[in-house]
């Protein structure tokens, strides 16, 4: 379990960090339109894993 946690607890910090990139992408006055839409559709892969995640740690009993 302790193993399961540190991954999951590195999963959520990498998830995140990757999210503030995206995040600068998108504010990127220099980006094309293709990449702003490339950016929020991986924004919404990340918005479902995270989800995911949620609903799983909701079903083992853990919550917020």
């Amino acid at each position: 379990k302790f193993a399961d946690s540190l991954i999951i607890q590195d999963t959520l910090k990498k998830l995140v960090d990757w999210l503030l990139v995206l995040e600068v992408i998108l504010e990127d006055p220099d980006a094309s339109e293709l990449e702003k839409q490339q950016t929020i559709q991986e924004i919404k892969y990340i918005e479902e894993a995270w989800t995911a995640m949620a609903d799983s740690f909701f079903e083992r009993g853990i919550s917020a």
